[in-house]
């Protein structure tokens, strides 16, 4: 599943203690009433902003999981809109005339006021995950993990192209005049019908994942993720690499400045061209958040949406600040416990608390927007699995970090956990890795469970319970030969597991928990679910399972057989991870931050 990527710094809501009056005049405190409340003093400011447009005298700002921002000034403040979508993972924003359109992980959502309120499309593209928007005259289109969907009533409704690309994955479109283009996994695909059929170019760009366009007077360029930048002279038939790259190869975005071109890198800031694209060269200051995932401009202004807010430049792009006034958000993927110290994994890092949770500082120094996916502890050793950048440890409860000597072949690793003393991690591709080190060199199993895809890892026991995108497998032999369960959930799309006295539970995607109690050989469903059936994460605390959500915490109190709403909730009912430890409690959530529970 697609994991959350912003952050924010939000103040700390504490529980508050009322008295009552006794007997003799005397006055005692009553105990603070049992719900969650908002544990976050300490995690990091910004946050992932995906997209800009301009509405009027307004710019207005998309960002993951954090909904739609709004500035009067030009970018230099920014103030949250009362309304929103109803999904806030905001991937694209455009201009439709006087309508704003924001593509969304939940399909198109319509502003017909500056975005002041905002309403799902009526009839939405058929794969609702929107990676791309924009127009052509009176025509709208939005590019899906699974196609191009057009509209011509702005954005009411949509129907999908007659013709698809072959790559199905729209990263990117741009309209030149005369053609539109799509960027894909695959290439760049051309429309010359408005969108109705779509075909290959004739010459591609070698590096095939396209993911921004932007042109400048004949020449269009395309930015692609790990080979640069292509240019085009003839309308995208045909694309060449330009002379002198980026020196990041991956390419997030591209913008049309008045006297420039611009290139929006991962990790690398941002490089301008003023000869059409073909020479490429480092700005004097760039952002301070390297990640670069959109450009827009106000005016002689321009505006670039990073991997921690925004930053402006009013020198053509030359020189780049950060917005006074931020878009905050503040994810969390994952916990882990290292004796006292509780180590939370965000979008920003890895940050720890020794006092429950009231307050967290960095656990040490990592590279800006390193997003944390998984964590597993052993005493002071601490294991931590990264999106694209491997495997880090810590000996020190998390204070200092190295990469390992041997790392897995899976750049990107999903879950974590640890048998005795090895360490078995979960890669989005290429299976189980183990170590016997504590991390400091990785081997593939031998035998890997049938699907590679690795998002959840439990041990009861001596036996190890993995969870995939298709079914469960077990290995009791601390992770080096794997089989399928006997009897899978009849959801297999797994997304967390949790241990409690001889019981698992499996959260799903879309079929909410699943229960074995004979080590994870045979499974079945609750008998009463969570009214919420895509359950992002499970854990125990106590004599409970507890279980996160897409819509809130839920709690089972008799081995995972029938589950029950939180009578209080986190506000941000998007919960990405929850994890028990001792007497403490902990949410994640994909905006607000850490949530404690208090008993």
């Amino acid at each position: 599943m697609m994991r959350r990527l912003a952050l924010s710094l939000l103040p700390l809501l504490c529980a508050a203690l009322s008295s009552c009056g006794g007997s003799g005049g005397s006055t005692a405190p009553t105990p603070t009433p049992a719900g969650w409340s908002r544990a976050s003093t300490g995690l990091p400011g910004g946050g992932i902003c995906s997209a800009i447009v301009t509405s009027g005298s307004s710019l207005l700002a998309g960002t993951r999981y954090a909904g739609i921002y709004r500035s009067t000034d030009g970018g230099l403040n920014w103030s949250v809109m009362a309304s929103q979508p109803a999904n806030q993972e905001i991937r694209a924003l455009v201009l439709s005339g006087t309508t704003v359109l924001a593509g969304t992980s939940g399909g198109v959502f319509r502003s017909t006021d500056g975005g002041q309120s905002w309403t799902a499309a009526t009839t939405q593209p058929a794969n609702l995950t929107v990676l791309s928007l924009v127009v052509s005259g009176s025509t709208q289109l939005a590019g899906t993990a699974n196609g191009v969907y057009r509209s011509v009533d702005a954005g009411v409704t949509w129907t999908a192209a007659t013709t698809q690309p072959t790559n199905p994955s729209v990263n990117s479109m741009t309209a030149t005049g005369t053609a539109l283009l799509a960027g894909t996994n695959d290439g760049v695909f051309r429309s010359v019908n408005g969108g109705l059929t779509w075909t290959a170019a004739n010459t591609q760009p070698t590096s095939p994942m396209v993911h921004a366009f932007a042109g400048s007077g004949t020449a269009l360029v395309a930015g692609t993720i790990g080979g640069g930048v292509f240019r085009s002279t003839d309308d995208g038939l045909t694309w060449s690499a330009a002379t002198l790259q980026p020196t990041e190869p991956i390419i997030l975005s591209l913008f049309t400045a008045t006297n420039a071109l611009l290139a929006g890198t991962s990790g690398g800031g941002v490089f301008r061209s003023t000869d059409g694209g073909i020479n490429w060269a480092a700005v004097t200051t760039t952002p301070a958040n390297p990640y670069i995932y959109t450009f827009a401009s106000a005016g002689s202004t321009l505006l670039a949406g990073t991997g921690g807010g925004i930053s402006r430049s009013t020198d053509g792009g030359l020189n780049w600040s950060s917005a006074t006034t931020q878009p905050t958000s503040q994810s969390v993927f994952c916990f882990t416990a290292s004796d006292a110290t509780v180590l939370v994994g965000t979008a920003d890092g890895v940050y720890r608390t020794a006092n429950s949770g009231l307050t967290w500082g960095p656990a040490g120094t990592l590279q800006p927007n390193l997003q944390i996916y998984s964590l597993t502890a052993n005493g002071a050793t601490v294991i931590a699995g990264t999106y694209v950048n491997g495997v880090l440890r810590s000996t020190d409860g998390g204070l200092h970090w190295a990469a390992p000597t041997t790392p897995p072949t899976s750049p990107t690793i999903l879950a974590l956990t640890y048998v005795g003393q090895t360490v078995v991690a979960g890669g989005s591709s290429g299976g189980v890795f183990r170590s016997i080190d504590h991390g400091v060199h990785w081997t593939a199993a031998t035998t890997q469970p049938a699907n590679g895809h690795i998002s959840a890892l439990v041990a009861i026991g001596t036996t190890l319970v993995a969870g995939t995108a298709n079914g469960i497998s077990r290995s009791t032999d601390d992770g080096i030969t794997w089989t399928a369960a006997t009897t899978q959930p009849t959801s297999p799309s797994i997304n967390s597991l949790a241990v409690l006295g001889t019981t698992i539970v499996a959260g799903t995607s879309g079929g909410g928990v699943f229960r074995s109690t004979d080590g994870g050989l045979h499974w079945s469903a609750a008998s009463v679910q969570p009214s919420e059936l895509f359950v992002n994460s499970v854990t125990s605390s106590g004599t409970a399972f507890v279980a996160g959500t897409e819509d809130g915490i839920f709690r089972s109190l008799d081995d995972g057989v029938t589950w029950s709403k939180d009578s209080t909730q986190p506000t941000d009912p998007a919960i990405g991870a929850v994890f028990g430890t001792g007497s403490s409690l902990y949410a994640g959530t994909t905006s607000s931050g850490v949530w404690r529970y208090t008993p």
